[in-house]
């Protein structure tokens, strides 16, 4: 008799079925099948210790890499779209070259003067990369890390109304004080990476950015632009 085995493999249990060929070796029957649950006693597939499943950390790096994979494409595209705008040079060299304009300073400056089409491509493209929070899992997070996203985001408000920034681009120019090449300008300029900070066992945050702040900031820098621009129109927006 010639049969064939299936195995369906999961994180605590094993399920099987063993089917029987016929001479074209197309399934003709089944010959059994069944399932084999994984007790915590049992030590495959777990820690030895923790008795955790060691497919946990596997999906977390794999979240990892695929966050990290549509994170470059995200970027690519982007960056394709500037180039084919004129908003970014076609040489990777000269594209290269603008790194070295400090990103913020050119967010704030775009909404009183007149920048360069690369200039406004820059700013645009560090928006990209520092494009804040947006999730529609924040009602289902722990309550503590909730809560402390809230108070962040609360705070960030607040402090843009008692700076009178308009963007979230021109509070952090403020921050960074930094001129178009990013030379300091002062001894001590502030922080303007969003970094939680542990007291206990929680983590807090001075500040959260969120994703609204940035589609406002770009819009706004748009709107600015376009009058100097009229090549930047709505649609490409």
């Amino acid at each position: 008799m010639t049969y064939r085995l299936g195995l369906d493999m999961g994180t605590n249990s094993i399920g099987w079925c063993a089917v029987e060929l016929d001479e074209s070796g197309n399934p003709c029957g089944v010959l059994d099948a069944g399932v084999r649950i994984l007790t915590p006693n049992d030590e495959a597939g777990r820690d030895p210790q923790s008795k955790a499943s060691l497919a946990a950390n596997r999906r977390e790096a794999r979240s990892a890499r695929r966050r990290r994979d549509r994170f470059l494409k995200r970027q690519k595209r982007l960056m394709d779209t500037l180039v084919d705008a004129g908003l970014m040079p076609t040489d990777p060299a000269d594209r290269k070259a603008l790194e070295k304009l400090d990103p913020y300073w050119l967010r704030a400056q775009a909404l009183d003067r007149k920048l360069d089409l690369h200039e406004i491509g820059r700013a645009i493209f560090h928006l990209n990369q520092r494009r804040g929070f947006k999730s529609n899992r924040i009602a289902d997070a722990g309550d503590n890390e909730a809560s402390a996203m809230k108070a962040g985001i609360a705070a960030l408000k607040e402090a843009l109304a008692n700076e009178n920034a308009r963007t979230l681009g021109e509070f952090l120019a403020r921050r960074h004080q930094r001129d178009r090449d990013g030379n300091r300008q002062t001894a001590r300029p502030q922080s303007v990476r969003f970094r939680p900070r542990v007291e206990g066992a929680k983590a807090l945050y001075d500040f959260y950015p969120y994703r609204e702040l940035i589609e406002e900031e770009l819009e706004t820098i748009w709107a600015a632009q376009s009058a100097h621009h009229p090549q930047l129109t709505d649609p490409l927006l």
